[in-house]
C-alpha cells in the first residue's frame, strides 16, 4: 500500500485521476475508491436496473445485434468501423491481468455481471442465430471497409490526411483512424463513419441542449 500511494493519490491526484483507478465506476457517477463489497453490488444493481441491455465491447458484434433486435433496426442500421482502439494491442499474462483485475476490483465486478447477464440474453436470442447475424454484419462492414477506406485499413493518427478524421492518441500510442477514398470524401455515411467521438460529442450537445 505504501509503494501504491507513491503513484496514486486518488483525488488528490493530478486531473483525471479516475482513469488510473475502477473507470468505469466513476463513469456511473459511483465513487470509483470505495471497494466496500456491498457499495459495489447495490452500485452494480442500480446500473442493472436503469439499461435494459448493456453493451459488451469485447462482443461488439454480439452487441450491436442484440441492440439491432431491441430497437428494431436492420443490420445496416448498425453496420460500423472499429475506430478510437489501439492499432497494436498488448498482450498481458494472467498475473498482470490479475492484479489489474484486482486494483480495479469494482470494474472487474461490474464487467462479469453484466458479461454473465449479456451472453444470457445472446443464448435467448438464438446461439445459431446470433452466429448467422455476426457473419452478416461482418460482411456489410468488410463492404462498407471496401467502399469508404483508402488502403488495406485503419492507420496512425499521424498519418491522416484530413485532420477532422484524426482521433486523439494518449502518448505512445496508435489509436486507429482512417483515410477516405477519394471518391468516398463526399459520401456523408463514409464521413459518418470516421469522423471521432470528439466530434459527436459536440453534435449531441447541440442537439439536446442547443448552440452556446
Amino acid at each position: 500500500m505504501h509503494l501504491i500511494s507513491r503513484y496514486f493519490k486518488g483525488r488528490n491526484d493530478k486531473p483525471l485521476w479516475w482513469f488510473a483507478k475502477n473507470g468505469l465506476f466513476y463513469d456511473f457517477g459511483f465513487d470509483n475508491l470505495n471497494e466496500s463489497e456491498f457499495y459495489i453490488q447495490n452500485s452494480i444493481e442500480k446500473v442493472d436496473q436503469m439499461f435494459e441491455l448493456v453493451l459488451i465491447a469485447d462482443y461488439l458484434e454480439e452487441s450491436l445485434i442484440l441492440l439491432k433486435d431491441l430497437l428494431q433496426w436492420s443490420l445496416k442500421d448498425v453496420a460500423f468501423l472499429r475506430l478510437n482502439s489501439r492499432l497494436l494491442r498488448t498482450v498481458l499474462d494472467e498475473n498482470l491481468r490479475s492484479r489489474i483485475s484486482e486494483w480495479n476490483k469494482a470494474d472487474s465486478l461490474l464487467f462479469q455481471h453484466f458479461n454473465r447477464t449479456f451472453w444470457k440474453k445472446v443464448k435467448k436470442y438464438g446461439l445459431s442465430r446470433m452466429s448467422q447475424e455476426v457473419v452478416r454484419l461482418k460482411e456489410i462492414n468488410s463492404q462498407l471497409r471496401r467502399s469508404c477506406i483508402r488502403g488495406d485499413g485503419p492507420v496512425a493518427g499521424s498519418d491522416v490526411d484530413d485532420v477532422r478524421f484524426k482521433v486523439f492518441s494518449p502518448k505512445g500510442v496508435k489509436m486507429a483512424s482512417y483515410n477516405l477514398r477519394e471518391d468516398a470524401k463526399f459520401n456523408k455515411t463514409c464521413r459518418d463513419l470516421v469522423l471521432p467521438e470528439r466530434h459527436w460529442l459536440r453534435y449531441l450537445m447541440t442537439k439536446q441542449y442547443g448552440g452556446a
